[in-house]
């Protein structure tokens, strides 16, 4: 074969006889959360699912009344309704384009594999890129992404509703359009009109206030918890830290090779790509975020190769989304 061709016909061939096993390996790679198996609760489901978490609410009362007074809300139960969302890739790889993959497959190939990249280890190859990008765009969408269905193709921001517009409608009230079911007091009330490296720690400790001013949340202080944040604000933390910016007085200490707040020990601050770009920060405890996806043992992702003159086309199609289950117990910085 010339240096500068790739045998259209062969490379399709043989994707399309390995697609079942692509669609299996995409579908574990779905349900292992990308960047989201870090932090979120991952759900295998067919179309949606109930999100519950349980509080007990008030029982006692006093005593010798002469009469009986029943209690019938021990638990009290939020409950939002998990969806996934469909999503695809159309992926038209032209002549040009193919030749581009089989150069830069010969480059990075590991020593024994076969140059062509219509073998296993190249077809491989072109899949694990394919995968890669989707997995990236993903990962943007868990925060950042609002669903428009109609916007085509837009690095994976309008796949679903991410974490920023479902958090915002949770805490905006039924009344203004929202959900409201985020307490109007879990968010600061004064938060820095921006966060830098001088004022990060105090705007931490806005959080921690915040936490141990409520009779609901101050419960979780000793629960495994997360604090999420952008990454410049990580930043930002371990600079002042590591400086005469704190002073003496700090709020969060070095735990092993993680940060946590001096109050509230078992919460961990994670900076977290998918938001950057974003200026807030989010405490909850553990198990409260999902991540949703196709149940990969009744319904894997589809995948499908169609050679059309000289190009070849990817078609992928899948489903997914991420959720919160209790408002409750989210903090929001903003």
């Amino acid at each position: 074969m010339a240096s500068n061709v790739v045998d259209v016909s062969a490379l399709s061939e043989f994707l399309t006889k390995d697609r079942k096993d692509y669609g299996k390996i995409f579908g574990l790679k779905m349900a292992d959360g990308f960047a989201a198996k870090q932090d979120f609760v991952r759900l295998g489901i067919n179309e949606e699912i109930s999100l519950v978490r349980d509080e007990l609410d008030n029982l006692t009362q006093p005593g010798r009344t002469g009469s009986t007074n029943f209690s019938t809300t021990f638990i009290r139960q939020k409950e939002r309704i998990g969806k996934l969302k469909p999503a695809k890739v159309d992926l038209k790889l032209t002549e040009e384009e193919l030749y581009k993959l089989r150069v830069s497959y010969i480059g990075q190939r590991e020593p024994g594999n076969p140059r062509d990249i219509n073998s296993l280890p190249g077809r491989n190859y072109l899949m694990n890129r394919v995968m890669m990008g989707i997995g990236k765009e993903i990962n943007r969408a868990i925060f950042k992404g609002v669903e428009n269905r109609a916007t085509g193709v837009q690095g994976g921001l309008n796949l679903f509703d991410g974490l920023d517009f479902k958090l915002t409608a949770g805490y905006t009230t039924v009344a203004n359009g929202g959900v409201g079911d985020i307490p109007a007091g879990n968010k600061v009330a004064n938060p820095a009109a921006s966060v830098t490296e001088a004022n990060i720690l105090g705007e931490l400790k806005k959080m921690v206030e915040l936490i141990y001013s409520s009779e609901t949340l101050i419960e979780y202080r000793d629960e495994d918890a997360s604090l999420f944040i952008p990454p410049i604000w990580y930043q930002f933390m371990v600079n002042a830290l590591d400086s005469a910016l704190s002073n003496g007085s700090q709020v969060v200490s070095k735990k092993g090779d993680n940060y946590v707040f001096n109050l509230l020990p078992n919460t961990v601050i994670k900076p977290r790509t998918y938001m950057i770009g974003i200026s807030n920060m989010i405490w909850s405890p553990n198990g409260n975020f999902f991540w949703l996806h196709q149940d990969v043992d009744t319904d894997i992702p589809r995948i499908k190769f169609q050679e059309v003159d000289r190009d070849i086309k990817i078609l992928i199609d899948f489903e997914c989304n991420v959720d919160y289950a209790d408002g409750r117990v989210i903090v929001l910085y903003k």
